[in-house]
C-alpha cells in the first residue's frame, strides 16, 4: 500500500503565545504570509502524479492567526489535498464562529499544542496567562465537530513529573493520540530559559514508562519525538520514522552548516559542548568530526565496530575512507548513508552492567527494529 504524501505549509512567521521553549523564536518576525503566496505553495506541494492521499499540514508560528486561514483551507481542499490538518496552540478555536467556518471549508485533522493539564502549569509554559482556558475550550469544540484530534506536548522541567496526570486529563476528554516531543537546546529554550526546562532524561526514564504502559493499556496511539532509544525496550513498535528524523535534521534544517563545516571548516553555529549533550544529532556530529579529522589527517582506512560482543566473536570489519569523498573531501549524503549502514547503533539499558558496555557500541538499529533489544545478553 502505498503511504500517505504530506505537505507542510508554514502560514506565519508570528504566534500569540510565547512559549519558553518556542524553537521558532528567532526566525519569527511578526509576519503573515499572503493568499497569493499561499496559493502558488499549494500548487506548488500538490503533486498530480502521485496516486496516493495526498495531506496538507497547516503551520506556523501560529497558523490560525493568518488572515487567509479560511481561505487557505478551502484552497487546499479544492485543489486536490484528501486531508487539511492544522498544527495549533488551540486559541482561535476557542471561537465558535471561526471553528465552525475551518470546519465547513474542509479543515479534517486538529494538532493542539497542550503542554499541561491546569491554568497554571500550560500558561506558565505558553507565556499567556489564560491560554489554557481558551485552549481547551477549542480542544472541547473540535471534538465536538466531529474533527480528528491529536494533542503535542513538549516535555520539559516544568511537566515532566506530570506527564501522566497530563496523558489521562486529556485522554478523558476522549483524545486517543498524543506526540510527545522532547524539549530541544534551541531557540528561547536554550537562550532564555535554560535552567527551567532542561531535565535529566535518566530520571524521567520510569514516568515515562508509566506512560507507555498506559497508552498500550488503553490503545492510545503515543508517538515519541526524540527519546533515548533504549528507553524502548520490550515497547519497540514504538520506534517510528527515527531514520526520517535524522533525515530531516541533517539534510534539511542544518545541511548548510554541515557543508560549511566540511568544505570551509567553519564551526557550526549550533556547536556547544553543553548544548550538544542535549541534542537528538549528537552521535552523529561526534562521528562526523571524528572521520572528518581522519581523513584531515591522511588516514585511508579504519576498522569500525559492526557487532555486539555478547552477539558474535566478528566485532569489526575494515572500511577505505575514499568511498565517503568528494572532491577530497567527506562528503555530507555519503556519510549520512554511511552513517544509518554502519555506525546507527544503540545500548540497551541493560547494557551499563556489561564488562564491554565501553568498547561496544551496541545493537544496530535496523536489527533493534526487527527483533527487538531482547537479544543482547550482556556479559556481567
Amino acid at each position: 500500500m502505498q503511504k500517505e504524501k504530506k505537505y507542510w505549509l508554514r502560514l506565519t512567521r508570528t504566534c500569540n503565545n510565547r512559549c519558553v521553549f518556542c524553537l521558532d523564536s528567532q526566525t519569527q518576525n511578526g509576519t503573515s504570509y499572503s493568499l497569493q503566496y499561499l496559493k502558488g505553495k499549494i500548487r506548488k506541494g500538490y503533486d498530480s502524479q502521485f496516486r496516493g492521499k495526498q495531506r496538507l499540514i497547516l503551520s506556523g508560528g501560529e497558523p490560525t492567526i493568518n488572515p487567509y486561514y479560511i481561505e487557505v483551507i478551502k484552497y487546499g481542499k479544492q485543489f486536490g489535498f484528501d486531508k487539511i490538518q492544522t498544527i495549533t496552540n488551540g486559541r482561535m478555536f476557542y471561537y465558535k464562529k471561526f471553528i465552525n467556518q475551518a470546519k465547513q471549508a474542509g479543515l479534517d485533522e486538529t494538532t493542539f499544542s497542550l503542554h499541561g493539564h491546569n491554568s497554571e502549569l500550560h500558561d506558565s509554559l505558553t507565556g499567556i496567562k489564560g491560554s489554557f482556558t481558551q485552549a481547551l475550550a477549542g480542544l472541547q469544540n473540535a471534538l465536538n465537530l466531529g474533527l480528528i484530534v491529536n494533542i503535542d506536548i513538549v516535555i520539559n522541567k516544568k511537566n515532566c513529573n506530570q506527564l501522566l496526570a497530563i496523558i489521562k486529563f486529556f485522554h478523558s476528554f476522549g483524545v486517543e493520540e498524543f506526540d510527545l516531543l522532547t524539549i530541544m537546546p534551541y531557540g528561547r529554550a536554550w537562550g532564555e530559559n535554560f535552567a527551567q526546562l532542561f531535565y535529566d532524561l535518566t530520571d524521567f526514564q520510569p514516568i515515562f514508562e508509566q506512560v507507555l504502559n498506559y497508552g498500550k493499556k488503553n490503545n492510545l496511539v503515543i508517538w515519541c519525538n526524540r527519546f533515548p532509544v533504549n528507553y524502548f525496550e520490550n515497547k519497540e513498535y514504538l520506534l517510528r520514522d527515527i531514520e526520517k528524523k535524522l533525515y530531516s535534521e541533517i539534510l534539511g534544517e542544518r545541511e548548510k552548516g554541515f557543508d560549511r563545516f566540511l568544505t570551509q571548516g567553519k564551526k557550526m553555529k549550533c556547536f556547544d559542548w553543553k548544548r550538544c549533550q542535549y541534542c537528538f544529532i549528537k552521535d552523529f556530529c561526534n562521528q562526523l568530526f571524528y572521520f572528518n579529522n581522519l581523513i584531515g589527517n591522511g588516514q585511508s582506512e579504519i576498522e569500525i565496530f559492526s557487532r555486539p560482543f555478547c552477539l558474535s566473536d566478528d566485532n569489526y570489519k575494515k572500511v577505505k575512507l575514499g568511498e565517503l569523498l568528494k572532491e577530497n573531501r567527506l562528503d555530507l549524503k555519503k556519510f549520512f548513508d554511511f552513517y544509518l549502514a554502519n555506525l546507527h547503533h544503540y545500548k540497551s539499558l541493560r547494557c551499563y552492567d556489561c564488562i564491554y558496555f565501553n568498547k561496544c557500541r551496541g545493537l544496530a538499529y535496523e536489527d533493534i527494529i526487527k527483533d527487538g533489544f531482547k537479544q543482547l545478553k550482556p556479559i556481567l
